[in-house]
């Protein structure tokens, strides 16, 4: 059985994927509390950009969980390729474009396997607390 944890804290730990994926470049601004529109790049220097957590939602379709689900290999890919790029970077400004890069690579994987970025967010939330959400991305991964 494939585990979601790894997968999940990883994005979290690493780049504060979910939260922060909705402000990656290119994200259509809708004017909800998830999208202000600021990058990790275009924060203060020396400053983290202040991100919200996407609003869980209470049921998600069969489509977009085998979305998310099959998503998962590439972000994880990402996440890899990018923790490992940022290794020993020492500088503020270096690192915090190699992370807009990597949220932007996660946002266009997102969205090209049919989810978008809120959605995709709001998937990943709802994991961390919802049981039964969590068993459906489970069966759904097997």
């Amino acid at each position: 059985m494939k585990r979601l944890t790894p997968l999940m804290c990883g994005l979290v730990l690493a780049f504060g994927i979910p939260a922060a994926m909705a402000q990656a470049p290119g994200a259509p601004a809708q004017g909800a509390p998830t999208q202000g529109g600021a990058s990790a790049a275009q924060s203060a220097p020396g400053q983290a950009p202040t991100t919200q957590p996407a609003p869980a939602r209470a049921s998600f379709s069969d489509e977009e969980i085998e979305n998310f689900v099959e998503v998962q290999p590439e972000i994880e890919e990402i996440r890899a390729d990018y923790s490992e790029r940022l290794v020993g970077v020492t500088d503020q400004e270096e690192a915090a474009e190699l992370q807009s890069e990597a949220l932007e690579k996660m946002v266009q994987t997102v969205e090209k396997n049919g989810l978008d970025v809120d959605t995709y967010n709001s998937i990943a939330v709802t994991l961390q607390s919802d049981t039964q959400l969590r068993e459906r991305v489970e069966e759904t991964m097997n």
